[in-house]
């Protein structure tokens, strides 16, 4: 039983620790500075696109030099089909999103690519 309580003594702090110290999410010109790195960045998608593969788009106009995309390939459609998500770009389009993956370059524009919609979780309204 001591043995018990010692350890909760321990591993609670520890635990609110690490919650305190989960990075917050990066804005997407941050993101844009981590090229081959893994981040979570927070983003409004204010432009979708895509027949086969989809986009979602931090700027209305995708082809703005400031535009951060993310990027979901046509393989994936299923798994979001699977969670309910039928057409991603109408799903997520206008809301703020949180996406976890690695950041990289296409056209020399940043992207992360999601394969699981488990990257994507809709940010709560602040």
């Amino acid at each position: 039983m001591r043995l018990a309580a010692a350890l909760l003594i321990v591993a609670v702090p520890a635990l609110l620790l690490a919650q305190e110290s989960a990075p917050k999410p990066l804005t997407p010109a941050e993101a844009a500075k981590k090229v081959d790195m893994k981040v979570t960045v927070e983003m409004e998608v204010k432009s979708t696109g895509g027949n086969n593969n989809n986009y979602l788009n931090t700027h209305a106009d995708y082809k703005d030099a400031a535009n951060f995309t993310i990027f979901i390939p046509k393989a994936a459609l299923a798994k979001f089909a699977a969670a309910k998500i039928e057409k991603p770009t109408e799903y997520y389009k206008g809301k703020t999103i949180q996406v976890t993956g690695t950041v990289t370059l296409f056209e020399q524009k940043p992207q992360i690519r999601v394969e699981d919609p488990a990257q994507i979780k809709v940010a709560l309204k602040k």
